[in-house]
């Protein structure tokens, strides 16, 4: 059997495959590490920050990182002494199937399109001079994110459209506060002035009141919150739950969502079509 071949914790010795102790102890940290919550681009910035190196003293990357946590055989087969417990492995399968993200190829490049500054609200800008990882700049106030990978970017975005296709009842018109039209002020006082006189005309008086309801239902969605929103609702209920995947997550994303709203910590939240924040 080629070394190659044989996972990363395992050696052969006398014809039979048996555990290194050491490279045990550093797959159980890379279990432990990504079950806590750090990326493989994390974990291996750790081991190699540690002196830990890969096989052939070559250093982590989190490609091989994932080599590492995809592969079964750490849970014990017929031939691979068992280096985790089956709980510890399926919890880590769990979660990569979690984050694996239904958006596919040109998925991220429709989201950066639509990315802004939480502080600003400008365009984002990619840097990547101070880290192997994406950072994103606002070029309006400064602002700078911590390194992102676009996987999880992505992943927030598909999570919360998953949600709503689970459940609409979120999807509100967001109260707005009722503009102060001084036109319609100024046609209802003339209206009364008109209408207090002796002599005053009929036509004018129904001129004026057309105008002035004209105004008012103007003023009722005068950003069209509720068009937009019931525009919304009918879009997601064209998907039946499970049917959130790939295109049609794609589609629904450009149909309803007008910003990603990216913070410094690399949370995200999505700005509708109808102004209303998610």
């Amino acid at each position: 059997m080629k070394n190659s071949t044989i996972p990363y914790g395992y050696s052969v010795q006398n014809g039979q495959t048996v555990v290194v102790a050491a490279e045990k102890d550093v797959v159980k940290r890379i279990y432990l590490g990504y079950l806590a919550g750090s990326s493989p681009n994390r974990i291996a910035t750790a081991l190699n920050s540690a002196g830990i190196a890969y096989r052939n003293a070559r250093r982590w990357n989190k490609n091989t990182v994932y080599r590492v946590l995809d592969d079964a055989r750490y849970r014990g087969t017929d031939e691979y002494p068992s280096i985790l417990c089956a709980e510890t492995w399926d919890a880590a399968a769990a979660k990569r199937k979690q984050n694996s993200c239904p958006y596919m190829d040109a998925g991220f490049l429709t989201i950066r399109k639509k990315l802004v500054c939480a502080n600003c609200g400008g365009k984002l800008t990619r840097n990547w001079e101070k880290s192997k990882i994406a950072r994103w700049e606002c070029p309006a106030c400064g602002m700078q994110t911590e390194g992102i990978e676009d996987a999880a970017t992505r992943y927030q975005v598909v999570a919360k459209l998953d949600a709503l296709c689970q459940n609409h009842d979120p999807i509100q018109c967001p109260r707005q506060s009722k503009p102060i039209d001084l036109e319609c002020i100024r046609l209802e006082r003339e209206f009364k002035r008109m209408a207090s006189a002796p002599a005053a005309k009929p036509s004018e008086l129904d001129s004026l009141i057309q105008q002035i309801t004209q105004l008012q239902y103007k003023n009722i969605d005068p950003k069209g919150c509720l068009f937009a929103t019931e525009q919304i609702r009918l879009a997601l209920d064209k998907l039946q739950p499970g049917q959130c995947k790939n295109k049609e997550l794609e589609a629904l994303f450009k149909q309803i969502v007008s910003k990603v709203i990216l913070f410094k910590n690399g949370t995200v939240q999505l700005k509708l079509k109808n102004d209303q924040i998610l």
